[in-house]
């Protein structure tokens, strides 16, 4: 080794977090897709405002019991997913593997809870203004989760399939990001599409 030589040997080939470009790729995403959730939050308030009375005329009060449970199933799934990510960050591939197969299971009861959801709305698309803004939201956060779980499927099935390399650690804990992201962001629609109306109806 030439004198003016670093050894780096022994530095790690692959960071976490804040020191991971992917994981910056990540964080943007969230910003971006976190816009269209305050867009169409704006849009939701802006409706409410043209009506007296709520929920809109011709739309039922919407059942609480459902989307509570969906909700709880959403944050009880960042705990698996989060005590997934600090086990990989320690190298411990079988509790990181534990860990997502639990949220894999809990993503597959969310997106069951989240159909029935849509099918007892008691509207639909195209029944009102309302019954629009609701399903699109409603579409748009199940098109998300689908594709949440998706990814933990595929970071699961790399992580079981392909053995446990470093590239595989980060991936959990990026997976883990996302699955916090999709249960914080869906907490305000949840007081906004159920609780609300309810408050308003009693």
């Amino acid at each position: 080794m030439n004198k003016h030589d670093v050894d780096a040997s022994h530095l790690p080939t692959i960071g976490f977090g804040a020191r991971a470009p992917v994981w910056w790729a990540g964080i943007l995403s969230m910003i971006m897709l976190s816009t269209i959730f305050a867009l169409l939050f704006s849009s939701y308030s802006y409706l409410r405002t043209g009506f007296s009375s709520w929920p809109a005329p011709g739309a039922p009060t919407p059942d609480l019991v459902l989307p509570t449970i969906s909700l709880l199933v959403l944050l009880t799934g960042c705990v698996p997913t989060h005590m997934a990510s600090k086990a990989a960050q320690r190298g411990e591939h079988r509790k990181a593997g534990s860990g997502l197969f639990i949220a894999l299971i809990l993503a597959g009861i969310f997106l069951a809870l989240r159909f029935l959801t849509f099918a007892r709305l008691g509207f639909t698309w195209y029944t009102s203004v309302y019954g629009s803004l609701v399903w699109i939201v409603l579409g748009f956060h199940t098109l998300l989760a689908i594709a949440s779980a998706a990814q933990t499927c595929i970071v699961f099935g790399t992580l079981v399939g392909s053995g446990y390399r470093e590239k595989q650690r980060l991936g959990v804990q990026i997976d883990a990001t996302y699955w916090y992201f999709l249960a914080l962001s869906w907490i305000p629609f949840y007081f906004l599409f159920f609780v609300y109306p309810n408050i308003q109806g009693s």
